[in-house]
């Protein structure tokens, strides 16, 4: 079976891509990350309290295509050309958390397809931070990234409350690792 690719419309940002298979007379249109070339590594900061408990934070920012407003969201950064995903997950975390750890501090929990219409793989770690110094998060130089904050939550709430795949996804695994 053939199988061709084109793209539909790109842009620095994101493409709209066709696969088509042609003898079968069928097509699928799906979006790719073009900056970074469909990687996305979303970090599962977490500290430990009390007996056994845990939270973990997201992020609360305003994602233009979800609300005006600000949602909860999983910590994400783009893995830039050159990049490792779990180098990525160093500084995504210090831009959007304030922490600094080192790359060997990250736990893989492995990696997901968040939606079907796109290529996009989303790697997903956790860290422990229980105790460590929060610094100011530097942001990604967008004035979205610098009025975001971060906010420590349940694993309850954040299955439960926030609507982002990455955060849910990623606090699932955690949970089942510890």
């Amino acid at each position: 079976m053939t199988q061709v690719i084109r793209t539909l419309h790109d842009s620095p940002r994101l493409s709209l891509k066709e696969v088509a298979h042609p003898e079968e007379g069928r097509s699928y249109i799906f979006s790719h990350e073009t900056r970074y070339s469909g990687t996305i590594v979303a970090v599962i900061p977490f500290e430990r309290y009390g007996e056994g408990q845990l939270r973990a934070a997201v992020r609360i920012e305003t994602i233009p295509c979800w609300d005006s407003k600000p949602v909860y969201s999983a910590l994400t950064e783009g893995v830039a050309h050159g990049h490792t995903p779990r180098q990525t997950a160093v500084i995504g975390l210090r831009e959007e958390a304030g922490y600094t750890v080192d790359e060997v501090d990250f736990t893989s929990l492995g990696t997901i397809r968040s939606s079907k219409s796109s290529d996009t793989t989303n790697f997903l770690y956790a860290v422990d931070i229980t105790g460590l110094p929060r610094g100011k998060a530097s942001g990604d130089g967008s004035a979205l990234s610098a009025e975001g904050s971060i906010e420590f939550n349940s694993p309850s709430f954040i299955i439960n409350v926030v609507q982002c795949p990455l955060a849910i996804a990623g606090i699932s695994r955690l949970q089942e690792l510890l």
